[in-house]
């Protein structure tokens, strides 16, 4: 609900960094200044975490967060099994795994740019909220799948 990294999640959750209107932080890796609005999910959630933690939101590493999510979506059955070709060297090679093993922290920052793509936010706020510096690093971050495609052509046509 962020679109932040997990090296800035101590922070978002910190109540100091918050201005009544929005969480403003510097970025860990690019020292950047963004302001996160506070939409009104994202604070009801936030009202929730800082009630059940008034003395801090605990924090453990970003490989055990992904652990613990790979393992909370496999028992929420994200199992369907996806195909790449990567190259290697010049020869391309067929790899595949399950959707729970490919999840991490990450996912929800690529997530978070496609799903407010898809709502019609302006891609120059998104970048603006993540962080990003040119339209080519966010474009990296969005994906388009058949549904997307589906749904984007019925609308117009």
């Amino acid at each position: 609900m962020t679109g932040q990294r997990f090296s800035d999640v101590h922070k978002v959750l910190d109540r100091e960094n918050y201005d009544g209107k929005s969480i403003r932080i510097f970025q860990e890796k690019t020292n950047a200044l963004v302001a996160i609005p506070k939409h009104s999910k994202l604070e009801n959630h936030l009202d929730v975490l800082f009630e059940k933690y008034p003395q801090g939101f605990p924090v453990i590493s970003n490989q055990k967060f992904n652990d613990y999510l790979k393992e909370i979506c496999e028992l929420a059955k994200f199992n369907q099994k996806h195909q790449w070709v990567k190259l290697v060297g010049k020869q391309k090679v067929t790899e595949s795994d399950f959707r729970y093993n490919l999840i991490t922290s990450h996912t929800g920052r690529r997530t978070f740019c496609t799903i407010a793509l898809k709502k019609g936010i302006d891609s120059e706020l998104i970048m603006k909220v993540t962080g990003h510096k040119n339209y080519e690093q966010f474009r990296a971050y969005v994906k388009v799948d058949d549904e997307d495609l589906e749904t984007a052509f019925s609308e117009k046509f």
